[in-house]
């Protein structure tokens, strides 16, 4: 998940691995969310970050979904918002996905 022109441009050249992976895996929620059971009502979703150097909550970093104006929205720990653009209605029962990605 990122914002539009956000995380991935915003990459120093000088960074290192250890930073872009978290910044990778701050982009990547664990487990399958439909976006018709996130409403007004603030979940707090567990992404992939857990390295204590990048990650200030125990357990790994969350992010904030909540459904604004009828539009999915996910928050992050600096409130920058980023919403779902287009959603995937339904996958064929041979694909699991453990893993959800937005951008």
């Amino acid at each position: 998940m990122s914002e539009t022109g956000g995380a991935a441009a915003s990459i120093p050249a000088n960074s290192s691995d250890s930073a872009i992976a978290a910044l990778l895996q701050y982009h990547v929620l664990q487990g399958t969310f439909n976006s018709s059971l996130i409403t007004n009502q603030p979940m707090f979703l567990q992404t992939l970050l857990n390295n204590a150097s990048f990650s200030n909550v125990t357990g790994g970093q969350r992010v904030e979904a909540v459904k604004i104006n009828n539009n999915v929205t996910f928050i992050s720990g600096l409130r920058d918002n980023s919403s779902v653009t287009m959603a995937v209605s339904s996958f064929s029962k041979s694909h699991h996905f453990k893993y959800l990605t937005f951008f």
